[in-house]
């Protein structure tokens, strides 16, 4: 909202199915004679903000699995994107000591929690999927979803206990291995977010 040139106030840019559009409106608080004139809004073409990683050497440092809530249940989700035949040992977002890690292999998803690993079917390189994986304490369940849908879930999963552990973007805890392709609208929840709620978030495609 602008009063004349000068910028009032901006919600910044909203991609979020949340969000499926209604009524655009002005909360005017004690403020009874404001009169709005030539109010209107515009939707914008969507920029691209998406991370690029050489595979060589790039990668993002985040906090502590503590301080991303990821020693109880969580879920972690983003848009990924490899060159297409490029599916071997490509971390996604991996702890330290790399006992938590949501990555791609041998062209298939994978996520591992302590010393249990699941793996997804085959991953589809070229394009963008929405890969994530939750963990439920409360049912010690680890699962891997593609594109809102779940691939698979192991039971009896014990929590995360690396609360010190730094989490990465884009490379293996050792540094053995770095992503390469693009990283987009990485989220972290500190709750097992369910199918539903996944399949919303990977319908926002463009």
């Amino acid at each position: 909202i602008y009063q004349g040139k000068t910028k009032v106030i901006d919600s910044g840019d909203i991609y979020d199915t949340e969000y499926p559009g209604g009524r655009l409106g002005v909360f005017c608080l004690s403020q009874e004679q404001t009169i709005w004139s030539q109010l209107a809004y515009t939707c914008g073409s969507r920029l691209d903000y998406a991370l690029r990683f050489d595979g060589v050497d790039d990668y993002v440092q985040l906090g502590t699995a503590s301080q991303l809530h990821l020693t109880a249940s969580f879920t972690v989700s983003l848009w990924v994107k490899v060159p297409s035949g490029n599916t071997n040992n490509l971390p996604a977002v991996c702890s330290h000591d790399n006992l938590l890690c949501l990555y791609i292999d041998q062209g298939n998803l994978k996520g591992k929690l302590g010393k249990r690993t699941i793996v997804g079917r085959g991953f589809n390189s070229g394009e963008w999927e929405h890969i994530a994986l939750t963990y439920s304490s409360l049912n010690s369940e680890l699962s891997l979803y593609l594109n809102g849908n779940r691939l698979t879930t192991a039971s009896g999963v014990t929590s995360y206990t690396g609360s010190s552990q730094t989490v990465y973007i884009g490379k293996s805890g050792a540094g053995t291995a770095f992503f390469k392709g693009e990283l987009d609208q990485l989220r972290v929840w500190s709750k097992a977010l369910t199918t539903t709620e996944l399949r919303a978030r990977a319908l926002l495609t463009d």
